[in-house]
């Protein structure tokens, strides 16, 4: 996992951190083409690449976001 702030480019081991993340937060890979599992993998995508580069810093990014969007 890529520990570099401000990284423009996902590797592959971002990308399958990212996917933990979303599962563990249960949105399957199935939901990621709904609008809200879509949402969620956007906001952690533009959350790495402002430097949230931890997994359980992003899932707990995650969480506090989708707290405010399903209030």
């Amino acid at each position: 996992m890529s520990s570099n702030n401000y990284q423009k480019y996902l590797g592959p081991d971002d990308l399958a951190m990212i996917e933990r993340v979303l599962v563990k937060a249960g949105i399957r890979k199935s939901a990621v083409c709904s609008t809200t599992g879509s949402d969620a993998a956007s906001f952690l995508v533009g959350e790495f690449q402002d430097g949230v580069t931890q997994q359980l810093d992003l899932a707990l990014s995650l969480d506090q976001y989708l707290r405010r969007h399903d209030a």
